[in-house]
């Protein structure tokens, strides 16, 4: 499983060697989006790019299995580098241009829920995903109704 092999090689990096990596990556994935907005927006498509909530993001009160999962990273890569990519991310994020009016950082959408929304680090209980479909609900709603003002 390559999940496994990248934790394996993560494990034996320290803090500072992931966040020697991470430039390339964060890179990489905003390209990525940047790609997918231009796509849209050739095509007259709404282009909405939406970060999504993880275990290791935000500042819910996680439960027992909450946390054990954030330790661990079940599903996940590496703590630490989800650590490290949120804050490099949120760093580069103010530098976005005219895709930044597409971007919703949903990452502290559980911030005032003390109910468990987590079922591993990246996946959500059907509450979790009642509460992030509620969030893009509003999101796509607001949107469309400044375009029609």
């Amino acid at each position: 499983n390559i999940n496994n092999e990248i934790q394996k090689k993560l494990n034996d990096c320290n803090k500072d060697e992931i966040k020697n990596m991470m430039s390339n990556i964060i890179t990489e994935y905003i390209d990525v989006h940047k790609y997918a907005y231009e796509i849209c927006k050739s095509q007259k498509v709404n282009f909405y790019w939406m970060f999504q909530p993880l275990v290791f993001y935000g500042k819910k009160k996680l439960n027992n299995k909450e946390t054990i999962w954030k330790k661990n990273g079940l599903s996940s890569i590496h703590p630490k580098f989800y650590e490290i990519f949120y804050e490099e991310f949120s760093n580069r994020v103010k530098l976005f241009g005219e895709i930044k009016s597409n971007f919703s950082d949903l990452s502290g959408v559980f911030d005032d829920i003390e109910e468990q929304t987590y079922i591993d680090s990246g996946h959500l209980n059907r509450f979790g995903n009642l509460i992030v479909a509620n969030r893009i609900s509003n999101i796509i709603f607001k949107n469309n109704n400044k375009k029609n003002i």
